[in-house]
């Protein structure tokens, strides 16, 4: 049995919003979709499901897949790059905070200290190759980081 596919996409463009479903099904399928590249993850457990990767620090402990500040003042932190070369970069992570600030940074930006739980989103421009987490001094941090992403980006912000 010989299928023919001539003149196929003109036809599914022809039908209107049934091209949509379609061809939406037809992605799922086939897997031919296009979309903006964001790069690769550059965390390495950023889920905390163990201690590897993670330079821990007194007052920080790693467990039931989160980073829990216990008192914690001083910094943790992460290598995710090899160089240092400026990159656009997407930071996410979810905070927990029970008292205290926590601050989620990279070691050659400026450190925005977090008093409310939430999840969030933040784009930088970085030479540095380390991701930190630290604690105010003034107000120590007890609370969870968790899910901690960050990936280069291709777009302008």
């Amino acid at each position: 049995m010989i299928i023919s596919f001539t003149n196929v996409i003109g036809a599914i463009r022809s039908l209107g919003e049934a091209a949509q479903v379609i061809t939406t099904n037809l992605k799922m399928w086939l897997g031919f979709e296009t979309s903006e590249t964001l790069g690769a993850e550059k965390v390495l457990n950023g889920d905390f499901s163990s201690l590897v990767n993670w330079t821990l620090n007194t007052g920080w402990a790693i467990g039931n897949n989160k980073l829990n500040g216990t008192s914690a003042v001083t910094e943790n932190s992460q290598t995710i790059f090899a160089s240092n070369s400026s990159r656009k970069l997407k930071i996410t992570y979810d905070v927990v905070v029970n008292s205290g600030e926590v601050a989620v940074y990279m070691a050659d930006k400026s450190k925005f200290f977090i008093s409310q739980s939430g999840s969030y989103t933040d784009y930088v421009t970085s030479e540095h190759t380390d991701i930190r987490i630290d604690g105010r001094d003034s107000a120590a941090f007890t609370g969870s980081v968790t899910n901690i992403s960050v990936k280069e980006v291709q777009y302008n912000y």
